[in-house]
């Protein structure tokens, strides 16, 4: 579960800037204090009435104590708009949620393919100088210290970033790919969510990442891409091969710098665009219709003899690609080849050149197609083989030449052989071949490295990087060790051997075991043939013994008797009562296909539900989405209906808590059964029936694309009109949202000895520099133990600058306060420096 705070705010690119002049909605009403009072309104009223919480807090001080000094203006808004003056609206119609208005607005973008007659401004990270070739490049944030050089002038985007992998965490922690560090207990063995900037503690396939650009939160915002994952950054959360498509265009600034026309003539320019494929039009023409004759040829020509396309470098800052008389070539294919790559030899100095030109230094491309066997066709698998051919080659600005002998025998660093390129050990077996001659990848005492997370397989010498931990051993023909859990819960998961070679599942000689325990309890499964595992662990109206279950008929939810499930016959809505189907034909995931059509055995994701496209044969997948509604955000502050509940809760992997047998988990003996079902409820007993929703499906897209991650707000400017504004989350600011702003984004896990204790949780950003301590941001919230012990609190605190002040030191100061008692009284404070250089 996770608990998020996102506050979307008018976020001017200077603090100081003055909001447009906005004028009284005349459809509100004005009315003072006193006129309130007299017509005895309360203060939860006002709330009611679209008023802010803190005019309503002053009204009812004014209730307390009517005082004319006190007295206040205020305005009675008619949905849907609100504001102190009624002047915003959101262009959605009916009563919602601003959660429900944040869903909305992004469920209904659009891919680009969908809608790439929309031109908008890409969100850039302009507080640090980027420019290629004299021009200004939209720096991702996630494109700083990703190992490849983006900005290809400066080359500050890397600058420092060698300081990461000599980084080294300390023995509770866990180190992510990328040299950050996040607690141990956060690692989860791999399978939960991430909390490593760059999802290395996330080993499974994290299928909502395609999806970032409809999803807003931590998850996609604050992550960059993952080590085997696509190089380039679409902005959103989604990282593809370079020339691959983002879901929000942002490839489409690559294309564009590539296709810049440098010192070409125009008939070589126009030629070299097409024929290399680059783009499908110039100049407002089909690249079609110029290869369809002999034009294309006779533009060819006017090109040098020797000449660098495209213009700039095509990775890294210093590989290029240069053609030698193109023209003369007996056959052109649809994708023109260079004939050489260019690089900086003091960059890559283990490859032996085959041309020195004045002062380049080149490689024949031919040498270079048949090393990895890829046959190429289109600039994605070019670029991803040339990205693979100069991997080992020194990051430009990373090291600098006098500290060459400063790391030649650190013991946290690796130096490739014949190479002057040294990486962290923690890079060696990880899958990706850092050195030329792949020895980080041929290491043979792998188990010495002091690494406690990394891969052992079964009878091997090899110990593989905890980001391989999904795959290493399957590589290999072994299998790793299978955590506690696994066994016995009822899903047959993993394999095992004994000392005789004789193998088992994890299911094997569990007549006996307890199925009601920490580990099946509350995922959704029905680990006990009654389900007494999953009593009360939903907000739903059916007592113990019996299975929520959606009538496929009339899709209302109906108490189902246990009796009647796992008999073989399939009672509810996408078979929820026969799971075992689904779990033998697709292994449990991140996010499990157990949603079975009907009268087939296709299995669906809860994200393929209510997606307007038919994946079951009979459309039970969309059929009842007409008249409810249907989500399966894990956002706390997100109350779902009855159907939501069943069909989101399928998921028995994503719904199971990492969880440890320990003194704070274990119940208490002998009464172990009673223990084991009141310690970990979800919910509590007393709870109410939450009522499906009916809501207007609009087909219609309102939502444009203009304000990038932000929100698109009405404005009532005069009396009959009203302009469009955008308000931004903490990640971005700008009058269209399109800057990436300096943040800290903060996820906290908590945990407390007493189960039944409520703490006031206290989150300060602190400026150390002098003895006063200013508090630049803060954030606070309730911690329920009973209530959140699984909760990953995601906060927000914002500089007071920007950019922000390298000189300064800034703390995170965390104060917890019990109020359990009469009086708040303080439990702990702790205090992290952050150096900012």
């Amino acid at each position: 579960m996770t608990d998020e705070v996102i506050p979307y705010c008018f976020r001017p690119v200077n603090y100081f800037d003055r909001s447009p002049k906005i004028s009284v909605n005349p459809l509100s009403q004005k009315l003072s204090f006193e006129q309130l009072r007299l017509a005895h309104t309360t203060s939860e009223q006002l709330l009611s009435w679209s008023i802010s919480i803190d005019v309503a807090q002053r009204y009812q001080f004014y209730l307390i104590e009517p005082n004319a000094a006190f007295d206040e203006v205020v305005y009675n808004c008619s949905e849907p708009w609100f504001g102190p003056r009624c002047q915003y609206s959101f262009p959605f119609g009916g009563r919602r949620s601003f959660n429900q208005i944040v869903e909305e607005a992004f469920r209904q973008r659009t891919a680009f393919s969908e809608s790439s007659e929309v031109t908008v401004q890409m969100p850039c990270y302009v507080l640090l100088e980027c420019h290629r070739n004299g021009q200004s490049w939209c720096l991702d944030w996630r494109e700083v210290c990703n190992g490849i050089v983006d900005c290809f002038d400066e080359g500050l985007d890397e600058e420092y970033c060698f300081d990461m992998e000599i980084n080294e965490c300390e023995k509770n922690e866990y180190r992510c790919h990328n040299g950050l560090c996040i607690l141990s207990e956060l690692w989860e063995e791999g399978e939960g969510d991430a909390d490593c900037l760059d999802r290395s503690d996330e080993v499974s396939n994290a299928f909502y990442i395609r999806s970032c650009f409809q999803d807003p939160t931590f998850r996609c915002e604050e992550h960059s891409c993952r080590a085997h994952e696509g190089t380039f950054s679409c902005g959103d959360g989604l990282c593809v091969n370079k020339f691959e498509e983002c879901n929000n265009g942002r490839h489409m600034l690559l294309i564009e710098s590539m296709t810049a026309k440098g010192n070409l003539t125009d008939e070589c320019w126009i030629a070299m665009v097409c024929l290399s494929g680059l783009a499908d039009q110039i100049h407002g023409s089909s690249c079609k219709t110029w290869l369809m004759n002999d034009t294309i040829y006779e533009c060819l020509k006017q090109c040098d003899s020797f000449f660098q396309f495209p213009a700039i470098p095509v990775h890294s800052g210093h590989i290029r690609f240069f053609y030698e008389e193109p023209y003369s070539r007996q056959k052109i294919n649809e994708l023109l080849l260079p004939d050489y790559l260019c690089y900086n030899q003091q960059l890559c100095d283990f490859i032996k050149p085959d041309l020195i030109r004045e002062n380049l230094t080149c490689i024949n491309m031919s040498k270079i197609i048949p090393k990895l066997d890829i046959k190429i066709g289109f600039w994605n698998e070019l670029i991803w083989l040339i990205e693979q051919v100069f991997r080992p080659c020194l990051i430009s600005h990373a090291i600098s030449p006098n500290k060459t002998k400063k790391y030649m025998n650190h013991s946290l660093l690796y130096n490739c052989r014949n190479s002057s390129k040294f990486i962290s050990v923690h890079r060696i077996m990880d899958g990706i071949e850092d050195c030329f001659h792949a020895d980080d990848e041929k290491y043979l005492n792998s188990c010495q490295l002091s690494d406690r997370y990394r891969v052992r397989c079964h009878n091997t010498d090899t110990c593989w990087s905890p980001i391989l931990k999904q795959d290493a051993c399957a590589m290999t023909g072994r299998y790793d060790n299978i955590p506690f859990q696994r066994f016995c819960n009822g899903i047959n998961q993993s394999i095992y051997y004994d000392n005789f070679g004789q193998y088992y599942n994890d299911e094997f000689e569990c007549e006996e075991w307890l199925c009601n325990n920490i580990y099946a309890r509350c995922d959704g499964f029905w680990g006990c043939t009654d389900g007494r595992d999953e009593n009360n662990c939903s907000r739903t109206k059916c007592h113990s013994g019996t299975h929520t279950c959606i009538d496929p008929l009339n899709f209302t939810v109906i108490c189902l008797p246990h009796t009647r499930v796992n008999d073989g016959k399939d009672d509810c809505l996408g078979a929820s009562d026969e799971q075992h189907e689904c779990q033998r034909i697709y292994p449990p995931s991140e996010v499990s296909e157990r949603f079975r059509c009907l009268r087939d055995t296709t299995c669906l994701v809860p994200s393929e539900l209510c997606n307007n496209n038919n994946d079951c044969p009979l459309h039970d997948d969309e059929t009842f989405c007409k008249n409810y509604q249907f989500n399966c955000t894990n956002d706390s502050t997100y109350i779902r209906s009855e159907i939501e509940e069943v069909l989101c809760g399928l998921s028995e992997q994503k719904n199971r808590r990492r969880q440890y047998f320990s003194l704070h988990t274990s119940s208490n003996y002998p009464s172990l059964e009673n223990s084991v079902v009141d310690e970990s409820l979800y919910w509590s007993i007393e709870r109410h029936s939450i009522e499906n929703v009916n809501i207007d499906r609009r087909e219609d897209n309102l939502w444009t694309l203009h304000c990038n991650r932000g929100l698109d707000i009405n404005t009532w400017i005069t009396n009959n009109s009203f302009e469009q504004m955008c308000m931004c989350p903490p990640s971005y600011y700008g009058h269209l949202c399109q800057y990436q702003n300096q943040r800290i984004s903060l996820t906290l896990h908590l945990s407390s000895v007493d189960r039944h204790a409520t703490y006031a949780i206290i989150i300060m950003l602190i400026d150390d520099n002098d003895e006063q301590q200013d508090i630049h941001a803060y954030d606070q919230f309730v911690y329920i133990t009973k209530e959140s012990c699984s909760t990953k609190f995601n906060r927000y605190l914002l500089f007071p600058t920007r950019p922000k002040h390298l000189s300064k030191n800034y703390s995170i100061r965390i104060d917890v306060f019990e109020k359990n008692r009469i009086k708040l009284r303080p439990i702990a404070s702790l205090l992290a420096t952050m150096v900012l250089v």
